[in-house]
């Protein structure tokens, strides 16, 4: 099945996929709250990938328009459907969404709690500027970024 973007009737089960997020640190709560969750649907910014009948991952997008540059809000796989390529499927899917709609440039932002800091890699992403920051109360953060090609008008 494709990745389609999300509706009103795919919040609660968006909020549920958001749950694995949860690794105790305040800052990334609102990505499993329905009002957040509803938001960004409301806005057009959550694309799901099904399984089943199932969401089985979500990824929500926003661009920055007058740099042109896209950023990764939140992604996340249920638990269930991990380690099947749902994520990088959603990576893929972002990466050409951002191209489609001019980006050079996209980010994410990930605590090295979650372990993902190679996937990423693997994905295309390189570790930004700023690299690994500083491990504080809830734990150290990284952001990684990947360029695209400037598209010719």
């Amino acid at each position: 099945m494709t990745i389609v973007q999300a509706t009103l009737d795919d919040v609660i089960e968006i909020t549920e996929v958001n749950k694995v997020l949860d690794i105790g640190w305040r800052l990334v709560s609102k990505f499993y709250s329905q009002e957040w969750v509803g938001e960004q649907v409301s806005n057009g910014r959550i694309y799901i990938k099904r399984r089943q009948e199932d969401v089985a991952g979500a990824v929500c997008l926003s661009i920055e328009w007058g740099i042109h540059r896209c950023y990764i809000d939140s992604i996340a796989v249920r638990t269930s459907f991990q380690r099947q390529g749902i994520g990088r499927e959603l990576v893929e899917f972002a990466k050409k969404y951002a191209q489609n709609h001019g980006c050079v440039k996209m980010w994410v932002a990930t605590m090295l709690k979650y372990g993902v800091l190679e996937f990423y890699q693997k994905c295309g992403f390189t570790m930004a500027d700023e690299g690994i920051q500083a491990e504080n109360t809830e734990g150290a953060n990284c952001r990684l970024s990947i360029d695209f090609p400037e598209q010719k008008s």
